[in-house]
């Protein structure tokens, strides 16, 4: 079996639809497939479809962006009810928020001189709440910033066109999930940043507030983050996730199916999916 618990579509950031996204999937040998676009749903229903024209198992997920401190925190959500209701007014909730902040982030680039953006940015989110690889995407391409890196850096906490988005609090978005009858997994824990203590804090909060695993295998993650993420599993008895984050064709390191193997030390998740 090989199981590809992290991935996006056009639902969001991804440059597949959900049906091309599983057949790549189905192309790269994976057997079981979670679609985990960023606060929305809105692709599951296109991926069922075409997970029973190619034979792959299709798990419910998302990938919920959360507040920890002064932190956005990524939480996956799997194996949840898509019919709960409270789970739902939530994630109107989060496009909400979405919406938000792509209206303040218009403001400020406007008091930066930079205007004439919704056409271009609406264009490049294709029908979904513009997000910041949009924002990126429109900084570099009109010569704003020399690189993404740039970009991103301007778009991020401390940067001149950073916006708090203001996402729920951690500890409320896994009891979202929990009580749709799902698994929350923390994910890619190397990503934001943080000291040591930092990170043994927030995988404890995480723990106490119901979580119940973390990614150990995700992206191109190296030797030291899987080495450091099974760690973290091991001492807080956190299962162990695997996910690509597969967002295109052609990023360097990652490709759907193509994860490092979860040590034997780790309790895979989908022993209880």
């Amino acid at each position: 079996m090989n199981y590809d618990l992290h991935c996006h579509s056009t639902a969001s950031d991804g440059a597949l639809s959900p049906t091309a996204l599983v057949a790549r999937a189905k192309e790269k040998g994976v057997t079981h497939l979670a679609l985990t676009d960023h606060d929305t749903v809105s692709g599951l229903k296109e991926a069922q479809t075409a997970s029973e024209t190619y034979g792959i198992d299709l798990i419910n997920g998302i990938e919920l962006s959360t507040q920890w401190k002064d932190y956005n925190i990524h939480m996956v959500g799997l194996n949840f009810d898509l019919n709960n209701e409270r789970l739902n007014k939530c994630i109107e909730e989060q496009k909400g928020a979405r919406g938000r902040r792509y209206l303040t982030t218009l403001e400020i680039f406007s008091k930066h001189g930079i205007e004439d953006t919704e056409k271009q940015i609406e264009t490049f989110a294709a029908g979904n709440p513009p997000s910041r690889p949009n924002f990126a995407k429109f900084l570099v391409e009109n010569g704003h910033m020399k690189d993404y890196s740039e970009a991103y850096e301007s778009l991020s906490s401390g940067g001149k066109f950073y916006v708090n988005p203001g996402w729920e609090y951690l500890e409320y978005a896994v009891k979202w999930i929990n009580n749709a009858g799902g698994v929350a997994i923390l994910a890619h824990p190397d990503k934001y940043g943080l000291s040591k203590p930092g990170l043994k804090g927030l995988v404890r909060l995480f723990k106490d507030a119901g979580g119940k695993a973390i990614e150990v295998c995700y992206g191109a993650g190296s030797k030291a983050a899987i080495s450091k993420a099974a760690h973290l599993a091991r001492e807080y008895e956190l299962l162990g996730s695997v996910g690509s984050d597969f967002h295109r064709p052609g990023q360097p390191g990652i490709e759907l199916g193509k994860i490092q193997a979860l040590p034997k030390s780790v309790k895979p998740i989908w022993e209880c999916l």
